[in-house]
């Protein structure tokens, strides 16, 4: 990997911290704002940045990408896309228009094994699959996670278990289950955002998916995934899926877009629309 290149990462977040780490672990210059408001927009020589990274709260994504587009900057932006459908129908219009590259950041396809499951799933097409994930303590997260408004919840959790079930198994046609969670604020969410999901994920060739959300287990981080051939699979957001999505994006760049990979704006607006009309059709059960 060259290491003369320059890339902007634009959020504080946990994750961004990594996109950083990997970049500048490959050599590259990464500048890291806060926010894409504060920086310097007359003297930014936005045509020396190689990629962008929008990492910044998620009801800010569309904001965000849509001044990346206007610049011709490729980007990956993080899960989801954003908390609502305002705006992403423009969005996907433009990017698309600009034939620029872009990828919405779901690094659960390049754990060890998603990769050997989708490289054997025409070995197995009729292979049902669950997925279990039970996450620890989130006290320490940032609001925006906490918050059904602004993109948390079941809604931010979910994108990456129903991106993962799409990748591997064909596409949601139907999302069908329940959310739970609690009427009255508590320390940790505000009123109203799930915390636990039960689903099941109609996929194309009459597969299904089940999956198992408990994001306020105050257990043990768990991440699974279980075959109806009986093969388990403890994954997790390991340090390395974010080098191998990045290494890709890049890869995807510099084919001039002959090379397709990860998720495109596009099939994650689709996938958004999805799971917030299922969100929206779905009563909050108390837990």
């Amino acid at each position: 990997m060259k290491n003369n290149r320059k890339a902007v990462v634009i959020g504080k977040s946990a994750i961004g911290e990594r996109y950083v780490r990997v970049m500048t672990g490959w050599g590259w210059k990464v500048d890291n704002p806060r926010e894409m408001a504060g920086m310097s927009w007359g003297s930014r020589p936005w045509h020396d940045y190689c990629l962008a990274v929008v990492a910044s709260p998620t009801h800010l994504h569309v904001r965000d990408c849509a001044l990346l587009t206007g610049m011709g900057v490729p980007f990956i932006v993080e899960k989801p896309l954003s908390h609502s459908m305002g705006g992403v129908g423009e969005l996907v219009r433009r990017v698309e228009n600009a034939h620029l590259p872009t990828m919405v950041g779901c690094p659960m396809r390049y754990t060890a094994p998603a990769m050997y499951l989708a490289s054997t799933r025409h070995i197995y097409p009729r292979r049902s699959l669950r997925i279990v994930v039970c996450e620890s303590y989130v006290g320490y997260w940032p609001r925006y996670r906490r918050s059904k408004e602004l993109g948390g919840g079941a809604l931010l959790e979910l994108i990456h278990e129903i991106d993962l079930a799409q990748y591997l198994q064909g596409e949601v046609k139907e999302i069908k289950g329940e959310l739970y969670g609690e009427v009255e604020t508590d320390s940790v969410f505000d009123a109203g955002v799930e915390r636990k999901a039960t689903l099941e994920l109609c996929v194309e060739d009459g597969n299904s998916v089940k999956v198992l959300l408990d994001i306020y287990s105050k257990g043990p981080l768990l991440r699974r995934m279980v075959t109806s051939d009986c093969q388990y699979f403890d994954y997790g957001m390991v340090s390395d899926t974010v080098e191998r999505m990045l290494f890709d994006f890049v890869r995807m760049i510099e084919s001039g877009g002959e090379y397709r990979c990860g998720n495109s704006v596009r099939e994650a607006a689709q996938l958004l629309g999805k799971v917030i009309r299922f969100r929206d059709s779905s009563p909050l059960l108390t837990l």
